[in-house]
């Protein structure tokens, strides 16, 4: 299949063409193509705009996580799967608000070297963070039922 699609970056006049043959691996090398790519720590798309995002929904979801972190302690006696859930919200609370501060840092600092370690630090964690208030939501629905 030879042909030009849309690239994931850029709209409107900016937008750039990619082949399909460029981008779509062959069988032969879709080995390759696969452990290059595993090889790469499962990456995110590197750009400004990911940080932002990642800084702007990490102030959100550690909000969340503190106000039911409020809501459960509000109750009188929790019993051993809320104070899971209570924990895993907690910690992820937490590793939402290191994101922001990560965040706030490596947006301060891009020119430095350490700019994509702080982004892929700050990828990490909030993909942590992210499993552990899943992980809190499951614990406390589906232990209730």
């Amino acid at each position: 299949m030879v042909g030009t699609v849309p690239a994931f970056f850029g709209y409107g006049r900016s937008a750039k063409l990619l082949r399909v043959d460029a981008i779509a691996p062959t069988p032969l090398r879709a080995s390759a193509w696969w452990a290059g790519w595993l090889a790469t720590g499962f990456p995110m798309a590197r750009n400004d705009q990911s940080l932002d995002i990642l800084v702007s929904i990490s102030g959100t979801m550690a909000s969340i996580g503190l106000a039911l972190v409020g809501i459960l302690a509000a109750k009188s006696a929790l019993d051993h799967t809320e104070t899971l859930a209570d924990d895993l919200f907690l910690v992820s609370s937490l590793g939402f608000m290191v994101v922001l501060a990560l965040g706030y840092v490596a947006q301060k600092d891009t020119a430095s070297p350490r700019y994509g370690d702080l982004v892929k630090a700050c990828e990490w964690i909030f993909s942590v963070s992210l499993v552990c208030i899943v992980s809190a939501a499951f614990v406390l629905v589906y232990t209730e039922i």
